[in-house]
Formats: structure tokens, C-alpha cells, sequence
């Protein structure tokens, strides 16, 4: 099964893209990039939203008050002050928000 390759699509690149893009602009479905592998997902927008909700609401997660980034930014500079390694980074570090 791992060594099976799937068969040659019948569709030029042209029509696979014009395909992906009428999939993508239809409000019923979501299309979605597979995290490995690079597939394509396509699935029933209510059935994606019920698995969102069942997974938002498993034990795993917990609903914050406030936004903690500020703060965890404030931490990680007072570290890095605190053990003299700005003085040692030759790069400058940046924090994208």
C-alpha cells in the first residue's frame, strides 16, 4: 500500500486548476491543504464544522480571558536581559504579531 501510486489524472494542469477553484468557490464544501503529504481535502462544511466543535470542546483545550501574548513577549525579553544573552546575539531578534 505504501508503494501504490496513485493513477495519472485524465485533467491537464488547466482543468485540475479551473476544477480546485469551482470546489473553492462552492459555499456547501471545504477544501482544505492536508498538514503532510500535500493532498487535498475536500469535505461537507457541515460535517467540518461539527468536527471543529467536537475538537475545540474535547478536554484539551481551555478558554482563555484575556490575550497571554503580551506577557509571555515581556518574560521572554526580561530572560534574555537577565542572562546577558543580548549582549552575546550578534543578529537582532524579532517578534512578529
Amino acid at each position: 500500500m505504501r508503494k501504490a501510486r496513485p493513477p495519472r489524472s485524465n485533467l491537464d494542469k488547466k482543468e485540475q486548476i479551473t476544477r480546485v477553484k469551482y470546489l473553492c468557490n462552492n459555499d456547501k464544501i471545504v477544501v482544505l491543504k492536508e498538514d503532510k503529504g500535500g493532498a487535498i481535502i475536500v469535505m461537507d462544511k457541515e460535517d467540518y464544522i461539527l468536527k471543529m466543535n467536537e475538537h475545540i470542546n474535547c478536554s484539551s483545550y481551555k478558554k482563555l480571558n484575556s490575550n497571554p501574548i503580551f506577557r509571555v513577549i515581556k518574560e521572554v525579553r526580561m530572560g534574555i536581559k537577565e542572562s546577558n544573552l543580548d549582549e552575546k546575539i550578534e543578529e537582532e531578534v524579532y517578534i512578529f504579531m
